[in-house]
């Protein structure tokens, strides 16, 4: 579920065969807690306080008895990450890039902290270009030792493209690439200049032993 948070459910109740049940003349209201509207609240603050310039997506999920939304920017700068919750528990975010197969490629933790909407909490992290991939991959720990992952798996919240980023990755891919390469010609260099040279030492012990 993407975007922000709605502040209620409107429904009405149908009994059949053909009878609709309304509060009075309206249909009933079911407004959500505060809290939601705290975290709809802090999630437009989080995105406010985005460095210019980048590309956002937010995305949601219901995690146990709270929600919590992921609020990221990809930039020239890397990718800038906001995660809120709508709880007071203890929470860890346990985070990392991960590849097309869904692997964690590294690990980083930070704890949640309060945030300025009562009743919220967030975390924040900052990958840099080399770290990011086209998703990160997460986990929460709750309180001590209770770990919580989007069912059976963990948090996949795949991040949006930057046209301006992939040209800067892959200008990065090969600079690495050639200077990869430029270093296995110096050490293959080097290498056979050392196995000359132990062969002309070689070749001059024999001689004078002669």
């Amino acid at each position: 579920m993407g975007g922000y948070m709605p502040k209620g459910l409107t429904c009405v109740l149908h009994r059949p065969p053909n009878e609709w049940i309304k509060n009075g003349s309206s249909d009933f209201l079911i407004s959500f807690p505060k809290s939601q509207e705290e975290l709809d609240l802090a999630v437009k603050r989080a995105a406010s306080e985005m460095p210019q310039d980048t590309t956002q997506r937010t995305r949601s999920w219901a995690v146990q008895d709270f929600r919590l939304v992921a609020v990221a920017a990809v930039g020239l700068g890397g990718c800038h990450l906001t995660m809120l919750a709508a709880t007071d528990a203890q929470v860890m975010l346990h985070y990392g890039a991960g590849d097309e197969n869904g692997k964690w490629l590294f690990a980083k933790s930070v704890n949640f902290l309060p945030a300025h909407e009562a009743g919220v909490i967030e975390a924040k992290a900052l990958l840099s270009l080399d770290e990011m991939t086209d998703q990160i991959m997460f986990v929460l720990r709750l309180g001590k030792d209770y770990w919580v992952k989007d069912g059976t798996r963990d948090f996949a919240f795949g991040l949006p493209e930057d046209q301006r980023l992939a040209a800067v990755q892959e200008e990065a891919r090969a600079r690495k690439k050639a200077e990869a390469e430029e270093l296995r010609q110096r050490l293959e260099k080097e290498s056979q200049a050392f196995k000359q040279t132990l062969a002309d030492f070689r070749k001059g012990r024999v001689a004078r032993k002669e």
